[in-house]
């Protein structure tokens, strides 16, 4: 799997705090580990990521098309292929992918 360094840097950061609230199960998940069930949290992160968009001016594009969390996988496999690397190498983003 391929990965931005930048993300590494988040991730840490993610670590650290969930770190210093308790102890960090394996079967965690990295974005809101505390709601078991996933689909609130897919919900809540739907939610934050197009409050970050309205709020840096990039909910629409140049060419008047919405952005959504969507818009970001599919941009996760676009980099993936222009990298040179395979959708298929990262198991998430295979599974849900329907633009292979």
């Amino acid at each position: 799997m391929a990965i931005m360094p930048q993300a590494v840097v988040v991730y840490e950061r993610l670590l650290a705090r969930r770190m210093a609230v308790g102890p960090i199960r394996t079967s965690d998940h990295v974005f809101f580990p505390e709601w078991p069930v996933r689909d609130s949290a897919i919900v809540q992160m739907r939610r934050q990521f197009d409050l970050a968009l309205k709020r840096s001016g990039l909910k629409v594009s140049g060419r008047g098309e919405r952005r959504t969390l969507y818009c970001l996988r599919t941009t996760a496999i676009r980099e993936l292929r222009l990298n040179g690397n395979s959708p298929a190498s990262s198991p998430t983003l295979n599974h849900y992918s329907f633009c292979l």
